[in-house]
């Protein structure tokens, strides 16, 4: 009988034990699905989708902005998290990449410039090297996971939520009347610069 009501406890508190662990886990991909719709969201994607100008292109660079996030952005996070000294050169490097899109498309609204970028390459350059914190911080709670194979989970499904973010947000932006394009180019590129000309002011009010 001790034995039965012993079995019987230890099969309890492995059912509360999983069962933790999966709200846990539960938690994490919807905070990290949250992080990655937002991350879509960013101006200077917008920005890039709209100078991508077609939908197949732009499926294309919201894959390859991925794989390069998957590639070189986690090995840079890393770098950012550890090596803190080398974090304002990386952060200010990043804020100017996305001055640059903002930039061109400003450009291309003002002076009806039909500027088109190479999908692939504008994918891979803002993924591997446009660090944001919600980058970081999807790293952060993948590592603190504890587990390689959920860690990866993490971070694939980060990957994903922010591919269809960039998707369907650029189809959104692509499909407004070809009337509306110009005003729409001028103020998501102003938008994009005034961004990042923020966020540089910030990280330099927090150095000084």
């Amino acid at each position: 009988m001790a034995i039965l009501l012993g079995l019987g406890v230890n099969n309890v508190f492995f059912r509360t034990r999983v069962a933790r662990v999966m709200i846990n886990i539960a938690d994490v991909l919807a905070t990290v699905g949250l992080i990655g719709v937002a991350h879509g969201l960013e101006p200077d994607h917008i920005s890039s989708a709209r100078l991508v100008r077609k939908n197949r292109k732009l499926v294309e660079m919201a894959i390859f902005h991925s794989a390069g996030f998957a590639l070189i952005a986690i090995p840079l996070s890393l770098v950012l998290i550890y090596f803190s000294y080398v974090k304002p050169e990386i952060e200010l490097a990043s804020d100017l990449l996305g001055i640059v899109f903002g930039g061109l498309l400003l450009i291309s609204g003002i002076f009806r410039l039909e500027f088109e970028v190479e999908p692939k390459s504008t994918g891979l350059i803002q993924g591997m090297f446009n660090v944001t914190p919600s980058k970081i911080v999807t790293i952060i709670l993948a590592m603190n996971t504890g587990s390689i194979l959920l860690g990866a989970g993490v971070i694939t499904w980060f990957a994903i939520v922010t591919s269809l973010s960039i998707i369907l947000v650029g189809m959104a932006t692509l499909r407004l009347p070809r009337n509306l394009d110009r005003v729409l180019d001028v103020a998501t590129g102003t938008i994009t610069i005034l961004f990042f000309i923020l966020l540089l002011n910030e990280r330099f009010v927090n150095i000084m």
